[in-house]
């Protein structure tokens, strides 16, 4: 995603998750598994990226968790979409931004602008809007 911008972490990588605080977890232990569920059990809200499989594959989908946890709202979002011919596809921003012809130029103020219009327009067809 770029040259080397600040602590070892490309430009666009500290303009997409300024503020973000994250946790790591090997889902596919059970040390992870069971760290995840202690943190869905007293998560509010759920929003998850994941490939298209992953979530089932792991019995994290929306239907299985929320059957454990039925106070969260889940919110899948998928790079091109849940429905439609790239819908299993894999992505991520940069791809996104490729796939929908918009423009990355070297100012900052006009990439934030469009990596603002795209997660907005993925987003809010995600959780219903």
């Amino acid at each position: 995603m770029g040259p080397d911008f600040r602590h070892g972490d490309a430009l666009t990588f500290h303009m997409v998750n300024r503020n973000k605080k994250s946790v790591a977890l090997d889902l596919k232990s059970a040390a992870g598994m069971a760290d995840f569920e202690r943190l869905a059990a007293s998560a509010d809200i759920l929003i998850h990226n994941l490939r298209p499989g992953a979530p089932e594959a792991l019995g994290i989908d929306g239907p299985s968790l929320t059957a454990r946890h039925p106070r969260l709202i889940y919110c899948a979002i998928s790079a091109f979409g849940h429905i439609g011919p790239m819908k299993d596809r894999p992505g991520y921003e940069p791809l996104i931004q490729a796939t929908a012809v918009c423009p990355v130029p070297m100012a900052a103020r006009t990439i934030r602008r469009c990596v603002s219009v795209l997660q907005f327009a993925i987003k809010a067809p995600a959780c219903g809007s």
